[in-house]
């Protein structure tokens, strides 16, 4: 009787043991794929910005192409004097908004990056957690198996 107990707890510890080391390597796995979603988003976040910041140059170049036809349709020399320094601010406005459009676009994606990073460390842990359970799983097994000898031995 003694004998199938052992087994018993031999069978029962190598379960719980390979199923902790399962759910280490899931945790392993499933933070390896969040770290990849998170630098894809954060690849797309800067790319997505790269168009916004390109388009934002093409708008203030056209508000000043307006701006140049009613400066000219007006009889003055749109590049001198006051319409020339109107042109120079609306050039700085507009490059301004793109750089502001680029910084948020790389903010954005560092905040995916910091979060992918974090992301791989927790699942990292909680692989070693698992790792841990399952070593657990088998000194606890180890010991009855050595207990239950013992008492064994001693009823003899």
């Amino acid at each position: 009787m003694c004998d199938i107990m052992t087994a018993l707890t031999v069978a029962g510890s190598a379960v719980s043991a390979s199923a902790s080391m399962q759910q280490a390597e899931d945790a392993r796995n499933m933070a390896a794929y969040n770290k990849q979603v998170r630098d894809y988003q954060a690849q797309d976040t800067i790319a997505r910005g790269a168009v916004e910041e390109q388009k934002q140059r093409e708008q203030g170049r056209q508000f000043m192409g307006r701006q140049r036809a009613a400066m000219g349709a007006s009889g003055a020399m749109a590049d001198s004097g006051s319409f020339g320094d109107v042109l120079i601010q609306s050039a700085e406005m507009s490059e301004r908004d793109a750089l502001t459009i680029r910084n948020n676009a790389m903010r954005a994606a560092w905040g995916y990056e910091t979060q992918g990073a974090a992301e791989e460390f927790e699942g990292r842990a909680r692989s070693r957690a698992y790792q841990g359970q399952a070593l657990g799983s088998v000194l606890t097994g180890a010991g009855n198996v050595y207990a239950a000898g013992i008492k064994k031995q001693w009823w003899e």
